[in-house]
This record gives structure tokens, sequence and C-alpha cells, in this order.
């Protein structure tokens, strides 16, 4: 596996949850000590559904995808993995 690669998580809810999801989700990484990055949140227009997507440098822990899949407002969970084609300085 390229040492670049990284794992994507993406959720899915009611749009009115979006927000005090992503505060959820980001102090529950804090306090497991997880580090990843939350790079979008908002309200898809056409599905007219709150999503979120997370960055992480290292495999998603299955205790997170876990704990994600008995929270009612998550609807859906996607895991994937990309290559950047270039890194972003800045």
């Amino acid at each position: 596996m390229n040492i670049h690669t990284k794992h994507l998580l993406f959720l899915t809810c009611r749009p009115r949850t979006v927000l005090a999801l992503a505060d959820e989700v980001t102090d529950h990484l804090e306090a497991q000590s997880l580090v990843a990055r939350v790079l979008l949140y908002g309200i898809s227009l056409k599905g007219q559904e709150g999503f979120i997507v997370l960055e992480f440098s290292a495999p998603i822990p299955t205790h997170l995808l876990d704990h994600l899949k008995a929270d009612e407002d998550i609807l859906t969970i996607v895991t994937c993995l990309y290559t950047p084609d270039e890194e972003v300085s800045q």
C-alpha cells in the first residue's frame, strides 16, 4: 500500500442533524485520540441528506465504525481508500 494512501469515511444523516453530528463525531475522535479531519460536511442538493466526509491517514478503527453504526442519526456509512495525486502544501 502506498504510504500516502488515505482512508475516507462518508456518512449520511438527516439534514437537520448534520452540524450536531459533525461536532459529535469530532468530539468522539478527540476523546479516542484518533487522528482524522473533517474534509467536508453539508446538505446535498439533490437528495436533501446531510453528509460528512472524514479523512484518516491510518485505517479506520473497527470500534469507531461500530460506534457510528449504533447511532440512529446516521443513515449510511461508506469507507474507501484513495491516493492523492499531489500533496497540497500550505
